[in-house]
């Protein structure tokens, strides 16, 4: 059995957008059959709720962030605005085919309807909007393993036993610790750090003085200019259906995330270790 403890501060959360977010999440933890780490799955619906998008001038790309729009619900979205020219509501895509009311009840979350309001992307704008996140981890299992004992050569029944245990034992304590920040403003950039420790490795000593044994980061860069994405450091694959190339998450087999498919994102920065 192992104990966690999970501490997260983000500087623009909101409860009804923490709502939402965890309600999605639920229903994709409950209809999913693999475990894994949606860390990211997260990211992109944090970053959706903090920059909705318009749907009178939304794009293909831009509707496919909407993790759960499917293409035949994106394709009919499209058609109907075709049609209408404008959009005024939500209750409007009632009459579209697959816009189920529990759909709706959580794309409102992610779009708008007016006029968008243009917010030049600079550096000083960057500073003041950007959306802050820190998440600290400590995890570490019941009961003491041998190799954590602390024990003397006059435990042993002679000097080699002993000389044994010295190389077989750990080094460090039994906790593993992990720390990402990241600093994102609208979708334009992102960028953060993660340091982890594994269990019994040495932290800020003997072998380890910088502290961590793994240190990862990254910069990403999104639609400047021509220049669509660009990512310094780690980074995940999104692209092709094959499972050993594309990178991302399955959504799974609920109401809300039926016939999704895995989408070619290109790259995306990758902030796991």
């Amino acid at each position: 059995m192992l104990f966690f403890l999970l501490f997260a501060v983000s500087t623009q959360a909101q409860n009804s957008k923490e709502k939402i977010l965890q309600n999605l999440l639920e229903d994709l933890v409950e209809n999913t059959d693999e475990q894994r780490d949606y860390s990211e799955y997260v990211e992109d619906l944090e970053t959706l709720l903090e920059n909705p998008i318009n749907l009178n001038i939304a794009t293909v790309s831009d509707l496919e962030k909407i993790p759960f729009l499917s293409e035949l619900q994106i394709a009919n979205l499209l058609k109907y605005r075709e049609e209408v020219a404008r959009m005024y509501s939500i209750y409007e895509l009632q009459i579209v085919k697959g816009f189920t009311p529990e759909l709706l009840e959580n794309l409102q979350y992610f779009v708008f309807f007016g006029e968008e309001e243009k917010t030049p992307v600079n550096l000083k704008n960057a500073l003041r909007y950007s959306r802050n996140t820190l998440m600290l981890r400590g995890q570490r299992g019941f009961g003491e393993r041998v190799g954590y004992q602390k024990k003397q050569e006059s435990d042993f029944a002679n000097s080699a036993d002993f000389e044994k245990w010295q190389k077989r034992r750990y080094l460090g304590n039994a906790w593993k610790y992990y720390v990402r920040y990241e600093s994102q403003y609208k979708d334009k950039y992102r960028v953060g750090i993660v340091a982890e420790k594994d269990a019994g490795e040495e932290f800020f000593s003997g072998t380890q003085k910088r502290g961590f044994d793994h240190y990862a980061g990254f910069l990403q860069v999104n639609d400047i200019g021509i220049l669509k994405t660009a990512i310094v450091g780690d980074y995940s694959p999104r692209f092709g259906q094959g499972l050993a190339v594309w990178g991302g998450y399955d959504l799974g087999k609920s109401v809300s995330f039926l016939n999704v498919s895995k989408r070619n994102e290109g790259l995306k920065k990758y902030s796991s270790t």
